[in-house]
């Protein structure tokens, strides 16, 4: 009698130890984000202490916004740890939030081994979900030296889209991007452009993954990648000294230009072409340059016309590439604001300005013959974009001493009260000090 009561113990308690193990490891929704017209499945994995471990029976019940599974698996009887995935079909859902409760039953009684839950929310068709639409790296070709940043472009079924906050890391050579965005609840399409830096990166190729987050919940919107590679820096063949905006306050009304004063170690090193891209908000210039192979020091500025803006508040990208390989030399950034103005009076090309003797060594007149009579301002720059001299005048004639210059090229630069500007040239050659 004893005999049998400690086998039945023994038994009850492998029984007991069998139960307490058998548990559900994960809960996947297939497909993550549904839709009305989605099949919707649920893919369970489950561990069993002993094998084999298949599955018996299943049913699926919806009513309203809940959701129950019921399964129940073989309990095998070899001592050998069994682990099941199981795919089961809940159907088309309507759109909506649901919860759903899966539950791992005993065989044949009314034990239930383990349970786990899923909430989840089915879209309509026709709703838009948030998506990244393109990913752009700053510079093209970045190298160790640079300060390497992601452009993102995302775009929203809802207003109120703009991003809150961004972290990156960097880990070996994958680099991960969360940038949190503010999902709005109008129904009005928006669109954002995003700037985020990375900083310098060590020579490698890399693998960015660019997570887009909802700011209130941290729920994935979208996923993108982008791959590139980050080359080893030699001694920076050309260098971006200063951009400059001219005018200095447009409006809608002008055509705006870019001064670029730029810095090579070899000469020669004009510009040979460029090209500009306005995207929303943002203008990218690309300008390629000879890079000489004589060793003297060149400096070149050029200026570059982006045309007529729409009033707004923009971010201007200016990459300095290699003619020869289109390589990228150096990178800057300018933000600047076009007013919303019309009908003022404009510094238009036909009111000459001239300045003489060009080129020059010890003095020039600047002879402001055809503009209205207001007061100017006449800004000297260098080409490192070093503003030399200022002055502010009522005359349509003016002399500026120019014998302490060092010999290159500048920029004299004439601004009306209004804010309108014209610009020159002049060469200042065979000064003695």
């Amino acid at each position: 009698m004893k005999t049998r009561i400690f086998f039945l113990t023994v038994l009850m308690y492998f029984f007991s130890q069998a139960a307490l193990s058998q548990s559900i490891d994960s809960l996947t929704l297939n497909p993550a984000n549904p839709s009305d017209t989605d099949n919707v499945e649920i893919i369970a994995t489950t561990t069993f202490p002993n094998s084999p471990c298949d599955m018996l029976t299943s049913s699926v019940s919806v009513q309203g916004n809940s959701i129950t599974i019921d399964v129940e698996h073989t309990s095998g009887m070899m001592p050998a740890i069994c682990n099941s995935t199981d795919t089961l079909t809940i159907g088309t859902l309507n759109p909506g939030t649901y919860k759903l409760t899966y539950k791992l039953n005993s065989p044949n009684t009314s034990v239930v081994f383990d349970t786990s839950s899923l909430s989840f929310t089915v879209k309509g068709s026709n709703q838009q979900s948030p998506e990244i639409d393109s990913l752009r790296i700053i510079p093209n070709n970045p190298t160790n030296q640079d300060s390497t940043k992601i452009i993102s472009s995302v775009s929203f079924p809802n207003s109120d889209c703009y991003m809150t906050s961004f972290s990156a890391n960097v880990s070996n050579d994958s680099i991960f991007m969360d940038a949190y965005h503010k999902n709005g609840q109008i129904q009005s399409a928006c669109n954002s452009i995003d700037t985020l830096d990375i900083g310098k990166l060590n020579p490698n190729s890399y693998e960015l993954f660019y997570h887009m987050l909802d700011s209130a919940n941290s729920d994935t919107l979208d996923t993108d990648t982008i791959s590139f590679t980050v080359q080893q820096s030699n001694q920076q063949a050309g260098k971006i000294d200063s951009l400059n905006l001219m005018p200095d306050n447009p409006t809608n009304q002008d055509t705006v230009h870019i001064i670029s004063s730029t810095t090579f170690q070899n000469s020669a090193c004009y510009m040979t072409d460029f090209s500009s891209t306005i995207s929303n908000d943002s203008v990218f210039i690309d300008a390629y340059h000879i890079a000489g192979q004589y060793p003297a020091i060149c400096n070149t500025m050029d200026t570059i016309n982006i045309g007529k803006l729409n009033a707004g508040t923009y971010e201007l990208f200016y990459n300095l590439l290699d003619s020869a390989t289109a390589d990228t030399f150096d990178v800057d950034t300018l933000n600047f604001m076009v007013q919303d103005v019309s009908g003022i009076e404009s510094l238009t090309p036909g009111q000459q300005i001239d300045i003489y003797p060009n080129p020059a060594n010890h003095k020039i007149t600047i002879n402001l013959k055809d503009l209205p009579m207001r007061s100017h301002t006449i800004d000297l720059y260098a080409a490192t974009g070093q503003k030399i001299r200022t002055l502010t005048t009522h005359d349509k004639k003016i002399t500026m001493d120019i014998s302490t210059l060092d010999n290159g090229i500048y920029l004299v630069i004439i601004t009306d009260k209004l804010g309108n500007q014209q610009s020159r040239k002049i060469i200042i050659t065979d000064i003695n000090h």
